[in-house]
């Protein structure tokens, strides 16, 4: 299973499973855009961030990020605060 996969498996599971939590968490764009220069200059000028981690959730007043990782994957620089 790749990250990708992953990811989408999670958000489908916790879309279905959470329908009130639906606009709490949502996903960033921030990998393959780079393979575009035309995209990534349109993402980089619209305040996306490289190393910003995969998926956000603001439940209850607090804010919550993770990193998805699979396999041999890892975190890059950026991510490692």
């Amino acid at each position: 299973m790749t990250e990708d996969q992953f990811q989408a498996e999670l958000f489908a599971w916790a879309w279905n499973a959470f329908p009130h939590a639906r606009r709490h968490f949502w996903a960033v764009p921030n990998g393959a855009w780079f393979a575009n220069k035309i995209i990534a200059k349109k993402m980089q000028a619209t305040g996306v961030v490289a190393g910003v981690w995969d998926i956000h959730l603001y439940w209850l007043r607090t804010f919550y990020i993770f990193e998805l990782k699979v396999g041999a994957n890892t975190t890059s620089p950026a991510q490692n605060l």
